[in-house]
């Protein structure tokens, strides 16, 4: 039974970014934080090419982690600096639940997998317009 407020789909399927900008894990944090500008976002799930699956999410806050401690961006690759096993939803899990994972988490993203294959991403933020929307 989908989960509906007035005719609209409340599950994440409604809300997620299907388009996800994603970057290898064998990029440099270089290239991360040239892919980060480009598509102007916060975080960008990192895929293991060889397993077409997702390994990782990378946010700004990593990045600015990363140049506290001084290293060179062109030789750390992002599966290096990653949050490994990124927290995941599936489309159909619903808005409520999303948003307890990521509270209960402290974290701002959750990425949404079905059968292992990568299918979008929410933000908090989603879900804040996706409340302010009802």
């Amino acid at each position: 039974m989908k989960n509906t407020y007035a005719g609209r789909e409340v599950n994440i399927r409604g809300i997620m970014h299907a388009f996800v900008a994603t970057v290898d894990m064998q990029d440099t944090v270089l290239r991360v934080e040239q892919a980060l500008n480009e598509n102007n976002l916060s975080s960008m799930p990192v895929i293991d090419s060889e397993r077409h699956d997702c390994f990782g999410i990378i946010s700004l806050k990593d990045i600015a982690h990363f140049h506290a401690l001084k290293k060179d961006p062109r030789t750390v690759r992002a599966w290096e600096m990653c949050s490994y096993r990124p927290l995941t939803v599936s489309p159909e899990s619903s808005i409520h639940d999303a948003a307890r994972l990521m509270v209960d988490n402290q974290i701002h993203h959750v990425v949404v997998v079905e059968d292992k294959i990568l299918k979008g991403i929410v933000s908090s933020l989603d879900i804040v317009a996706a409340w302010v929307a009802r």
